[in-house]
Protein backbone atom coordinates (compact mmCIF):
# COMPACT_ATOMS: atom_id res chain seq x y z
CA UNK A 1 0.00 0.00 0.00
CA UNK A 2 2.68 2.20 0.98
CA UNK A 3 5.17 1.67 -1.97
CA UNK A 4 2.72 0.89 -4.47
CA UNK A 5 4.20 -1.90 -5.65
CA UNK A 6 2.81 -5.44 -6.12
CA UNK A 7 4.82 -7.16 -3.74
CA UNK A 8 3.47 -10.52 -3.42
CA UNK A 9 6.72 -12.19 -5.43
CA UNK A 10 8.78 -11.24 -2.31
CA UNK A 11 6.26 -12.82 0.27
CA UNK A 12 5.68 -15.88 -2.33
CA UNK A 13 9.19 -16.68 -2.27
CA UNK A 14 10.29 -15.62 1.31
CA UNK A 15 7.57 -16.55 3.14
CA UNK A 16 4.98 -18.90 2.02
CA UNK A 17 7.67 -20.90 0.11
CA UNK A 18 10.98 -22.75 0.84
CA UNK A 19 14.48 -22.67 -0.25
CA UNK A 20 16.86 -20.02 -1.06
CA UNK A 21 19.30 -18.69 -3.79
CA UNK A 22 22.07 -20.60 -4.69
CA UNK A 23 24.14 -18.72 -6.96
CA UNK A 24 27.28 -19.70 -9.09
CA UNK A 25 29.07 -16.07 -9.56
CA UNK A 26 31.82 -15.27 -12.14
CA UNK A 27 33.68 -12.46 -13.44
CA UNK A 28 34.67 -11.47 -17.04
CA UNK A 29 36.79 -8.83 -17.52
CA UNK A 30 37.81 -6.98 -20.86
CA UNK A 31 40.74 -5.22 -20.32
CA UNK A 32 40.51 -3.22 -23.81
CA UNK A 33 37.41 -1.55 -23.39
CA UNK A 34 37.83 -1.22 -19.39
CA UNK A 35 34.46 -3.60 -18.33
CA UNK A 36 33.98 -6.36 -15.94
CA UNK A 37 30.63 -8.58 -16.50
CA UNK A 38 29.05 -10.28 -13.03
CA UNK A 39 27.61 -13.20 -13.97
CA UNK A 40 24.75 -14.73 -11.94
CA UNK A 41 23.51 -18.42 -12.79
CA UNK A 42 21.10 -19.33 -10.38
CA UNK A 43 21.70 -23.43 -9.57
CA UNK A 44 18.13 -24.70 -8.16
CA UNK A 45 14.75 -22.68 -7.80
CA UNK A 46 14.47 -19.11 -9.43
CA UNK A 47 14.91 -16.17 -7.22
CA UNK A 48 14.13 -12.18 -8.20
CA UNK A 49 15.71 -10.17 -5.62
CA UNK A 50 18.22 -6.84 -5.43
CA UNK A 51 21.53 -6.99 -4.78
CA UNK A 52 24.55 -4.99 -3.96
CA UNK A 53 27.74 -5.69 -5.82
CA UNK A 54 31.10 -3.62 -4.55
CA UNK A 55 33.62 -2.90 -6.96
CA UNK A 56 36.83 -1.84 -5.12
CA UNK A 57 38.82 0.74 -7.56
CA UNK A 58 42.37 2.00 -5.89
CA UNK A 59 41.09 1.27 -2.43
CA UNK A 60 37.74 3.47 -3.45
CA UNK A 61 34.51 1.28 -3.14
CA UNK A 62 31.86 1.82 -5.90
CA UNK A 63 28.34 0.61 -4.67
CA UNK A 64 26.11 -1.02 -7.64
CA UNK A 65 22.83 -1.49 -6.82
CA UNK A 66 21.27 -4.37 -9.23
CA UNK A 67 17.68 -6.74 -9.55
CA UNK A 68 18.19 -10.41 -10.49
CA UNK A 69 15.43 -11.59 -12.18
CA UNK A 70 15.50 -15.48 -14.23
CA UNK A 71 18.12 -17.72 -13.92
CA UNK A 72 21.25 -16.38 -16.08
CA UNK A 73 22.17 -12.43 -15.10
CA UNK A 74 24.81 -10.50 -16.48
CA UNK A 75 25.86 -6.92 -15.20
CA UNK A 76 28.01 -4.93 -16.61
CA UNK A 77 30.32 -2.23 -15.40
CA UNK A 78 32.68 0.49 -16.84
CA UNK A 79 36.04 0.39 -14.55
CA UNK A 80 38.96 2.93 -14.90
CA UNK A 81 41.83 1.01 -13.29
CA UNK A 82 41.26 -2.72 -13.44
CA UNK A 83 39.58 -3.66 -9.41
CA UNK A 84 41.03 -4.87 -6.86
CA UNK A 85 38.31 -7.18 -6.04
CA UNK A 86 34.97 -7.36 -6.74
CA UNK A 87 32.00 -8.42 -3.69
CA UNK A 88 28.90 -9.88 -4.14
CA UNK A 89 25.72 -9.49 -1.81
CA UNK A 90 28.30 -6.90 -0.68
CA UNK A 91 26.33 -4.95 2.07
CA UNK A 92 25.25 -9.06 3.32
CA UNK A 93 21.32 -9.01 3.20
CA UNK A 94 20.88 -11.67 0.59
CA UNK A 95 20.02 -14.88 2.61
CA UNK A 96 21.77 -17.20 -0.26
CA UNK A 97 24.27 -19.85 -1.12
CA UNK A 98 26.82 -18.47 -3.08
CA UNK A 99 30.02 -20.07 -4.90
CA UNK A 100 32.33 -17.68 -6.29
CA UNK A 101 35.50 -17.69 -9.41
CA UNK A 102 37.93 -15.63 -7.71
CA UNK A 103 41.45 -15.77 -7.96
CA UNK A 104 44.01 -15.79 -5.55
CA UNK A 105 44.96 -11.61 -5.47
CA UNK A 106 41.30 -11.40 -5.73
CA UNK A 107 40.49 -12.86 -2.55
CA UNK A 108 44.09 -11.44 -0.85
CA UNK A 109 42.35 -7.84 -1.68
CA UNK A 110 39.09 -8.51 -0.58
CA UNK A 111 40.37 -9.88 3.04
CA UNK A 112 42.93 -6.85 3.61
CA UNK A 113 40.36 -3.93 2.32
CA UNK A 114 36.86 -5.61 3.79
CA UNK A 115 35.88 -4.82 7.31
CA UNK A 116 32.47 -6.94 6.73
CA UNK A 117 32.90 -10.32 8.89
CA UNK A 118 31.55 -12.59 6.31
CA UNK A 119 33.28 -11.27 3.59
CA UNK A 120 36.80 -11.77 5.40
CA UNK A 121 35.83 -15.28 6.45
CA UNK A 122 35.15 -16.17 2.84
CA UNK A 123 38.39 -14.62 1.61
CA UNK A 124 40.68 -16.23 4.45
CA UNK A 125 39.08 -19.94 3.87
CA UNK A 126 40.16 -19.74 0.38
CA UNK A 127 43.51 -17.94 0.78
CA UNK A 128 44.06 -21.20 3.60
CA UNK A 129 44.36 -23.69 0.28
CA UNK A 130 47.13 -21.56 -1.10
CA UNK A 131 49.60 -21.34 1.69
CA UNK A 132 52.68 -22.54 -1.02
CA UNK A 133 52.47 -18.99 -1.94
CA UNK A 134 53.89 -16.22 -0.17
CA UNK A 135 51.45 -13.83 0.42
CA UNK A 136 48.91 -16.25 1.12
CA UNK A 137 50.77 -17.66 3.75
CA UNK A 138 51.64 -14.19 5.37
CA UNK A 139 48.01 -13.11 5.17
CA UNK A 140 46.98 -15.98 7.09
CA UNK A 141 49.86 -15.36 9.57
CA UNK A 142 48.51 -11.67 9.87
CA UNK A 143 44.80 -12.84 10.11
CA UNK A 144 45.77 -14.12 13.87
CA UNK A 145 45.96 -10.45 14.17
CA UNK A 146 42.50 -9.82 13.22
CA UNK A 147 40.07 -7.55 15.22
CA UNK A 148 37.33 -10.57 14.75
CA UNK A 149 37.83 -13.05 17.04
CA UNK A 150 36.50 -15.77 15.09
CA UNK A 151 38.84 -14.68 12.03
CA UNK A 152 41.39 -15.41 14.50
CA UNK A 153 40.28 -18.41 15.47
CA UNK A 154 40.27 -19.68 11.60
CA UNK A 155 43.72 -18.57 10.85
CA UNK A 156 45.58 -19.99 13.73
CA UNK A 157 43.69 -23.67 12.92
CA UNK A 158 44.31 -23.61 9.21
CA UNK A 159 47.95 -21.66 9.21
CA UNK A 160 50.52 -23.94 7.73
CA UNK A 161 53.28 -24.26 10.01
CA UNK A 162 55.03 -27.10 7.83
CA UNK A 163 55.66 -24.78 4.44
CA UNK A 164 58.74 -23.49 3.45
CA UNK A 165 57.37 -19.94 4.12
CA UNK A 166 57.13 -20.87 8.44
CA UNK A 167 59.41 -18.69 10.26
CA UNK A 168 60.06 -18.96 13.98
CA UNK A 169 58.44 -15.12 14.46
CA UNK A 170 55.23 -17.09 13.26
CA UNK A 171 55.23 -19.86 15.68
CA UNK A 172 56.17 -17.29 18.48
CA UNK A 173 53.00 -15.29 17.20
CA UNK A 174 51.14 -18.19 18.43
CA UNK A 175 52.47 -19.05 21.46
CA UNK A 176 51.67 -15.40 22.50
CA UNK A 177 48.17 -16.16 21.22
CA UNK A 178 47.94 -19.59 23.09
CA UNK A 179 48.69 -16.96 26.83
CA UNK A 180 47.28 -14.20 25.96
CA UNK A 181 44.40 -14.00 23.49
CA UNK A 182 40.97 -12.23 25.45
CA UNK A 183 38.83 -15.33 24.02
CA UNK A 184 39.32 -18.62 25.26
CA UNK A 185 38.41 -20.23 21.95
CA UNK A 186 41.28 -18.65 20.22
CA UNK A 187 43.68 -19.55 22.71
CA UNK A 188 42.08 -22.94 23.01
CA UNK A 189 42.74 -23.39 18.67
CA UNK A 190 46.58 -21.82 19.32
CA UNK A 191 47.07 -24.50 21.92
CA UNK A 192 46.02 -27.14 19.81
CA UNK A 193 48.39 -25.70 16.96
CA UNK A 194 51.39 -25.85 19.02
CA UNK A 195 50.45 -29.62 19.56
CA UNK A 196 50.70 -30.50 16.62
CA UNK A 197 54.71 -29.49 16.45
CA UNK A 198 55.28 -31.83 19.45
CA UNK A 199 58.19 -29.67 20.73
CA UNK A 200 58.97 -30.03 24.62
CA UNK A 201 59.47 -26.48 25.01
CA UNK A 202 55.69 -25.87 24.95
CA UNK A 203 55.31 -27.87 28.04
CA UNK A 204 55.40 -24.94 30.10
CA UNK A 205 52.41 -23.29 28.16
CA UNK A 206 50.31 -26.07 28.39
CA UNK A 207 51.03 -26.52 32.05
CA UNK A 208 50.08 -22.87 32.55
CA UNK A 209 47.02 -23.49 30.63
CA UNK A 210 45.46 -26.04 32.38
CA UNK A 211 45.12 -23.51 34.84
CA UNK A 212 42.08 -22.01 32.89
CA UNK A 213 38.34 -22.31 33.86
CA UNK A 214 37.79 -22.36 30.18
CA UNK A 215 36.92 -26.20 28.97
CA UNK A 216 37.85 -25.88 26.00
CA UNK A 217 41.06 -24.09 26.27
CA UNK A 218 41.55 -27.30 29.15
CA UNK A 219 40.76 -30.13 26.60
CA UNK A 220 42.73 -29.49 23.68
CA UNK A 221 45.90 -29.05 26.56
CA UNK A 222 45.44 -32.20 27.22
CA UNK A 223 45.88 -33.80 24.12
CA UNK A 224 48.83 -31.09 23.14
CA UNK A 225 50.46 -32.46 26.50
CA UNK A 226 49.79 -35.82 25.11
CA UNK A 227 51.90 -36.29 21.80
CA UNK A 228 54.52 -34.62 24.12
CA UNK A 229 54.21 -36.82 27.73
CA UNK A 230 51.46 -39.60 27.26
CA UNK A 231 52.01 -40.92 30.71
CA UNK A 232 51.49 -37.13 32.29
CA UNK A 233 48.19 -36.07 29.93
CA UNK A 234 46.36 -39.65 30.99
CA UNK A 235 47.66 -39.10 34.76
CA UNK A 236 46.32 -35.41 34.52
CA UNK A 237 42.97 -36.45 33.05
CA UNK A 238 42.50 -39.10 35.77
CA UNK A 239 42.87 -36.49 38.20
CA UNK A 240 40.17 -34.23 36.73
CA UNK A 241 36.88 -34.03 38.90
CA UNK A 242 33.98 -35.93 37.03
CA UNK A 243 31.92 -33.01 36.34
CA UNK A 244 35.19 -31.79 34.06
CA UNK A 245 35.43 -34.99 32.72
CA UNK A 246 32.14 -35.12 31.19
CA UNK A 247 31.98 -32.02 30.06
CA UNK A 248 35.50 -32.21 27.96
CA UNK A 249 34.70 -35.98 27.13
CA UNK A 250 35.36 -35.33 23.36
CA UNK A 251 39.37 -35.07 24.25
CA UNK A 252 39.95 -37.54 26.93
CA UNK A 253 38.44 -39.88 24.85
CA UNK A 254 40.59 -39.57 22.18
CA UNK A 255 43.54 -39.43 24.30
CA UNK A 256 42.23 -43.10 25.74
CA UNK A 257 41.82 -44.64 22.78
CA UNK A 258 44.96 -43.88 21.36
CA UNK A 259 46.31 -45.49 24.13
CA UNK A 260 43.84 -48.66 24.56
CA UNK A 261 42.77 -47.46 27.53
CA UNK A 262 39.73 -49.39 29.09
Amino acid sequence: KVSGKDLNWFFNQWFYNSGHPKIQVSYDYNTLEKKVTVNIYQNDKEFQFPLAIDIVEEGKVYRKNVFVNGRDNSFTFQYTKAPEFIIVNADGVLLAEIAETKTLEHYINQFKNTNIYAHKRTALLEIIKFQEDKKAFKTVADAMSDSFYKIRKIAVEGINLSNKFSKRSVIDKIKRIAQNDPKTLVRAAAIETLGKLTEPENLPIFQEALKSKSYSVLGKTLVAIYYIDKNAAIKLSKELPNDVRKIIATPLTRIFIEDNDD
